[in-house]
């Protein structure tokens, strides 16, 4: 499934693929990309990979998108924030946000693993089961702040590296 914009906003609900391609959903907004309802996840692809690009933010801090992927590469441009929510495992190949895009990165999911991130913003990752922060992963997030929180598994970290100096970066 392959959904693009060369001006305006995506918005979406109920995608499914049983794709096992590593771009199974592939969303590209010249806006923003929004949730359309709560009925069904936004994105359903267990098998394959998701990526979402937009200049003005994903899903919001009140609507978050709602998901089931195997990998997600999330980029975001210019402003707002990225605000997903998925179910089971979370494989997050690379998160991607200009300087000054988002004001947060927020993520939920019944576990997850990061791989890849470069962001200029306040980051939460929130995980019902284990969290794991890839090996030599730098995370920048300049002068925000970085909370990692598992509800019922572990935080697992390894070669985390953080170039915010304030004693509460992390």
């Amino acid at each position: 499934i392959n959904l693009s914009t060369a001006a305006g906003d995506i918005y979406t609900i109920g995608l499914s693929t049983t794709s096992s391609g590593s771009l199974a959903i592939d969303l590209n907004s010249a806006g923003a990309i929004f949730d359309n309802g709560d009925t069904n996840n936004d994105f359903s692809a267990s098998n394959g990979g998701l990526r979402l690009q937009a200049v003005n933010g994903i899903g919001l801090t009140g609507d978050r998108l709602t998901m089931s992927s195997g990998d997600v590469d999330i980029t975001n441009t210019t402003s707002n924030g990225v605000f997903l929510d998925a179910t089971g495992q979370l494989e997050i190949t690379d998160i991607n946000v200009t300087s000054g895009a988002a004001t947060e990165i927020r993520l939920w999911a019944n576990a997850m693993n990061l791989q890849g991130f470069t962001a200029a913003s306040d980051l939460l990752l929130r995980s019902n089961g284990d969290l794991t922060i890839s090996d030599g992963l730098d995370i920048n997030v300049g002068t925000g702040k970085i909370n990692l929180e598992s509800n019922s598994g572990d935080v697992i970290l390894s070669g985390l590296t953080s170039t915010n100096t304030d004693i509460d970066a992390i």
